[in-house]
């Protein structure tokens, strides 16, 4: 069948390869998209976006990875997830906006995807400018399996998370695909960037793969593969790890043993993941066009391995905002540097903009800078959360490298206050009791907060940090 290292169907690699399908041609731009944007040649740079989900850490399973992306890239080792969940986070990633001015503040339909507004996204500006657009995985969550992604001129999807089998939408052609999820998403990009040696245009594709979000399935060539033991953290084995939190994270019971299990299984599906980017970047290798391809790898966000007793993603603390991110571009960027300004998903899409010379639509004003101007520097990054599915765990943070401020909403509000410098961990929460006249300093972050949670665009009095 299709796309897997044993055989393929006919009819399927026609609808990739040729873009014949009627649902194609519904999902092309309308005519009138490409109306005053700038146009763009073949000169301009091919943009790859390479997104594993839930994905904390790991590059020590991702030997390729890292020398194509740390040796041969820029790291940022102060990037942020500003709403640490799926659907906003991808939302935030394609349009350069917090949650908070794009809408998608949760993974259902209702108060997440549906509030999208595609033309203010990446696909549409660069489809527009005259780019071929191709989106390979996971898209925004409860976007609906039979629809086509808009102003994408090429996408195989698969419904929900299998990492065996399951159904799969291959440019409106729907049917099962045998093999592994990351194998089967490695083969459609290599088979789009060979499609595109033929073309005047240049391309952008998105890369998300299902690993590692649980049920974190390995490869069963990694099934059995060696994770070094995990000894956890203070927050994970400090008995006082959730003195002084708000009551949910009082009542969590996590172990190092669950987070360890958990731990293990989404870094042996990270070894897949590095097969696929070394198999990408071959594919770029041999058609000459590594070198004008600007190429990140990040996470939509992190995930807690039993920090405070919790798992999972959507909360405040560092080890689930905190995403791993590079960035690779060998015409422009320089081999193994390392940024280390606050940075954040929201950065993307304005970087993207201005390695093409394409304006930010002042209709829609992104929050991002980007990584590619060294002029600008954050002293605070804004992060904010609603809720996932029909959890509700509100809160909003602002952090820096000295300091974190938390307001929880869920409830009576609690109020938290970390000195990040004395305590990595965020152990000695420094508003004890959760009331914000407990220290002075809390009073003006508050104020801060407040500001920040209304911020639009980077420029005037409503500008984001």
């Amino acid at each position: 069948m299709l796309l897997t290292r044993g055989g393929r169907r006919e009819a399927l690699v026609r609808g990739w390869t040729a873009g014949v399908l009627t649902v194609v041609v519904i999902a092309a731009a309308p005519s009138s998209a490409g109306r005053g944007e700038a146009r763009v040649n073949r000169s301009s740079p091919n943009i790859l976006i390479i997104l594993t989900d839930d994905q904390r850490d790991g590059l020590g399973m991702m030997p390729r990875t890292r020398k194509l992306f740390v040796n041969g890239g820029t790291r940022f080792p102060y990037a942020f997830a500003t709403t640490p969940l799926c659907c906003p986070s991808r939302a935030s990633i394609l349009t350069g906006q917090y949650a908070h001015n794009h809408g998608v503040k949760a993974n259902t339909w209702d108060d997440g995807t549906e509030n999208f507004n595609a033309r203010t996204g990446l696909p549409y500006r660069l489809k527009s400018a005259g780019y071929t657009t191709a989106l390979i995985g996971k898209y925004l969550n409860d976007w609906p399996f039979e629809e086509p992604p808009p102003y994408f001129d090429r996408y195989i999807r698969a419904e929900g998370r299998s990492y065996y089998g399951g159904l799969w939408n291959v440019n409106g052609v729907i049917g099962h695909l045998p093999g592994y999820s990351t194998n089967i998403m490695a083969d459609a990009a290599n088979l789009f960037i060979s499609e595109q040696t033929a073309r005047l245009q240049p391309w952008f594709l998105v890369v998300g793969t299902v690993a590692p979000h649980k049920p974190s399935v390995p490869e069963n060539k990694y099934a059995r593969t060696r994770v070094k033991r995990w000894r956890g953290n203070p927050a994970v084995t400090d008995e006082a790890r959730g003195r002084a939190k708000p009551l949910y994270v009082r009542e969590s019971r996590a172990s190092l043993r669950e987070g360890r299990r958990y731990r293990k299984q989404q870094l042996r599906t990270l070894a897949s993941v590095d097969d696929l980017v070394a198999e990408i970047f071959a594919a770029l290798d041999d058609t000459s066009q590594d070198r004008n391809t600007l190429a990140f790898f990040m996470s939509d966000n992190a995930v807690m391995w039993g920090e405070y007793g919790l798992l999972e993603k959507g909360y405040p603390y560092t080890t689930s905002v905190r995403i791993p991110m590079m960035m690779r571009w060998p015409a422009r960027i320089r081999e193994g540097g390392i940024d280390r300004r606050l940075v954040g998903n929201i950065d993307i899409a304005p970087t993207v903009l201005d390695a093409i010379g394409l304006h930010t639509d002042p209709a829609h004003p992104m929050d991002g800078r980007s990584l590619l101007d060294n002029a600008w520097t954050r002293d605070w990054i804004l992060l904010e959360y609603w809720r996932n599915m029909k959890k509700s765990i509100p809160w909003a943070s602002l952090w820096s490298k000295k300091w974190q401020y938390i307001e929880n909403y869920r409830g009576e509000r609690f109020f938290e206050l970390y000195d990040l410098m004395a305590d990595p961990w965020q152990l000695d929460n420094l508003l004890v009791g959760g009331a914000p006249h407990k220290a002075p300093r809390a009073s003006a972050l508050r104020e801060k907060l407040r500001q920040a949670r209304a911020c639009r665009g980077t420029d005037g009095p409503f500008a984001c940090p």
